[in-house]
């Protein structure tokens, strides 16, 4: 954790934060000034500087405790059983387990698709607990990409469409949108395919579209579900090298599958069986 103090311009003595925003001075620093990013807030006529968490500063994903039960009919499942788990900022991970282990149901907790019993869930120094739908709504376009197995493209809409629409949720003008869906098209490779339909398109470019249209946003997190499941080998391992270029250039990837060499290309496999975590091991990636 950073140890905040702030430097009062007009005495020029060194305090701590509270004292900071106590006093309204308008400098206020941390003492781990590397590789920080600074952020200005506007109250009222003061301003603060604090600093953001970048790499390495905190984790991205802080799990406690998490529990998980379904109730269905007299029947009670425990998906999860005490969840702990920490991912820093830049990591590359899967989470590998067989049908039920309950791998399926910490995605939808991680991309807050699904609320948990008991425990706590940080999300990039956020807490997640007790979120309104329209909370969690925001924080999903705003820190979360997906990509799924079905690639949950819209059938009646272009590719173009389909990659701007997180940008539609964001208020964001049709054209200028549009502009940006061509870009990342160009990224994975389909410029060409922009006004094909999902009926139109194979199982590997529909999926180079959904990655499109999870990066758009430039989230915090990618969280892929069974992303190689409907794929052939190679098309598999084309998908695995764009997650792995968007991991190079920093951003945090968790991969949820059952398939061994899809897990053993990330950097760390999280074992997950009986909705306990087995295992947690680094790979030679």
């Amino acid at each position: 954790m950073y140890r905040i103090t702030g430097r009062s311009e007009t005495s020029g003595e060194s305090v701590s934060l509270k004292t900071v925003t106590d006093s309204k001075s308008k400098l206020c620093e941390s003492d781990y000034s590397i590789n920080t990013i600074w952020i200005r807030y506007a109250i009222e006529t003061t301003y603060y500087t604090m600093p953001a968490t970048g790499p390495g500063t905190f984790g991205m994903i802080s799990l406690s405790g998490i529990c998980k039960t379904y109730v269905m009919g007299a029947n009670h499942v425990r998906a999860l059983d005490g969840i702990d788990l920490t991912v820093e900022k830049g990591e590359f991970l899967a989470v590998q387990g067989s049908s039920g282990s309950g791998k399926s149901t910490l995605l939808n907790i991680l991309g807050i698709l699904d609320s948990f019993d008991s425990g706590t869930y940080t999300l990039d120094n956020t807490s997640m607990s007790n979120l309104s739908q329209l909370q969690a709504a925001h924080y999903r376009n705003r820190l979360i990409g997906f990509v799924f197995q079905s690639f949950n493209l819209i059938h009646h809409k272009t590719a173009v469409e389909n990659v701007a629409l997180p940008l539609y949720y964001q208020g964001i003008a049709r054209r200028k949108r549009n502009t940006i869906a061509m870009e990342y098209l160009e990224r994975v490779g389909l410029a060409e395919r922009a006004q094909h339909k999902p009926a139109e398109l194979s199982g590997g470019q529909s999926q180079r579209v959904a990655i499109a249209r999870a990066l758009i946003t430039r989230p915090s997190l990618l969280l892929a579900d069974e992303p190689t499941g409907a794929l052939d080998t190679e098309t598999s391992e084309q998908i695995m090298a764009m997650f792995k270029a968007v991991n190079d250039e920093g951003m945090t990837v968790v991969v949820v599958t059952h398939e061994a060499e899809v897990a053993a290309q990330t950097h760390r496999i999280i074992n997950v069986r009986d909705g306990r975590i087995l295992s947690d091991e680094r790979t030679d990636q």
